[in-house]
């Protein structure tokens, strides 16, 4: 089972699938860095076979995806905010990512799934399948990528290891 969901506001990636280590391998049988390194590279494969600009890893991006991967699993929710918690870009902003920035874009999308769904390439697979998630992993607006993978399904606060939930963090700033 995999579920998926997506919000937007407003030189080419060379990897291939096959460079893509473990993206067959569920998520729960490997380091959760390695596997989101590995849905990176198969989200940049994609924007690749579509010459569009790869997108590189930021360190604050990440941190707001984590926090909002642990915010649905700790409240047993699946959506792009759970109470208690801010919107998109006030979330990106608390990181510090748009210090600075003139202009920026963010997008997000979500997805859970339990199973042989857990590996990076299903997790992947299964965004790309869908129009609305295809969109935001595709936009070429976007530069760069935080991705918050974690073990667990936010519709049960038992935190199933069997199970995963991952945002993406998009973003591209202008710097004053």
């Amino acid at each position: 089972m995999l579920c998926a969901g997506g919000v937007g506001t407003t030189a080419t990636a060379s990897a291939s699938a096959s460079a893509c280590a473990n993206a067959a391998a569920a998520t729960q049988a490997q380091d959760l860095d390695r596997a989101a390194r590995t849905v990176r590279c198969l989200i940049n494969d994609a924007r690749a076979r579509r010459h569009l600009p790869a997108v590189r890893p930021a360190s604050r991006l990440q941190r707001a995806a984590a926090r909002h991967s642990r915010a649905m699993l700790s409240a047993g929710l699946f959506d792009h905010t759970v109470p208690g918690e801010l919107p998109l870009a006030v979330r990106v902003r608390r990181t510090g990512y748009l210090t600075r920035a003139r202009r920026w874009s963010l997008g997000e999308a979500i997805a859970w799934a339990q199973g042989d769904q857990t590996s990076p390439r299903a997790l992947v697979a299964a965004l790309l399948a869908s129009p609305p998630h295809r969109a935001i992993l595709l936009d070429p607006r976007f530069r760069e990528i935080g991705v918050g993978l974690l073990r667990g399904v936010p519709r049960s606060r038992a935190h199933d290891v069997t199970g995963a939930t991952l945002t993406l963090d998009f973003g591209r700033v202008t710097q004053r």
